[in-house]
């Protein structure tokens, strides 16, 4: 007689090894791809942070620089102000304060702001009216960037110095409301104090280290304190 066919009990023990090894397949890349997202997270929320307390010592920088222009660099220019000049004031009695602009009828801060380029450089933007103007060299790349806000304290000589980092510049970071998503943010403040440049006021009319030289102009110096040793020069 003709034997039926066998092997069904094989195929299917076959069949449900296939069915394992595939769960465990998807099981093993599915851990894979949540590991690479939280590997990217971890990055760029770190760079956010970093970018965010370079915006602390660039604006520490820039506070104790000279006059700069549009783009934050130093200039001769004496139509371009300082950079402390431009967003602090400073009164008689040493209180610190911000400076605004308006927009819309309303007192808006100023916020300098940098995006890092392609070659790695700072592309900078410090107006002396209104709202910074940066462009990516490459709106798809990520360009880490920092947004400066300066905040009135009530001591006098102190202002507080907010940094907000971001993995990428784009609108939400250019207002100071975070990222889009896939995207990080951190934020950094310190307060920060105005320090003399001399320790204790002048004895004399001019008090300076080394010499001085006034080619095209006359130099009037008067000393109203012959108490106090100062010469006085005319």
């Amino acid at each position: 007689m003709r034997r039926g066919q066998t092997g069904a009990a094989t195929l299917l023990v076959v069949l449900m090894l296939f069915f394992i090894m595939a769960l465990a397949g998807a099981y093993t890349s599915r851990n894979l791809i949540f590991e690479q997202k939280t590997s990217a997270n971890h990055y760029r929320a770190t760079q956010a942070n970093e970018v965010a307390l370079a915006g602390i010592h660039w604006a520490l920088a820039m506070l104790n620089g000279g006059r700069v222009d549009a783009q934050c660099l130093p200039t001769s220019d004496t139509a371009s102000s300082p950079f402390r000049e431009r967003y602090l004031e400073v009164s008689d009695t040493g209180q610190v304060s911000r400076r605004n602009w308006i927009d819309g009828g309303q007192e808006v801060p100023f916020t300098p702001s940098c995006l890092r380029s392609n070659a790695g450089a700072l592309i900078c933007s410090c107006p002396e009216a209104g709202a910074p103007s940066l462009t990516p060299p490459d709106a798809n790349a990520y360009h880490p960037a920092f947004r400066i806000v300066f905040d009135t304290l009530s001591q006098p000589g102190m202002v507080s110095i907010t940094s907000t980092g971001c993995s990428r510049w784009n609108q939400a970071c250019s207002i100071g409301q975070g990222t889009t998503v896939g995207d990080a943010a951190a934020r950094v403040t310190v307060v920060a104090a105005l320090a003399r440049g001399l320790p204790t006021s002048g004895a004399a009319a001019l008090t300076l280290r080394g010499g001085v030289s006034v080619p095209s102009a006359e130099l009037f110096l008067n000393n109203t304190e012959a108490g106090s040793g100062g010469l006085s020069l005319v």
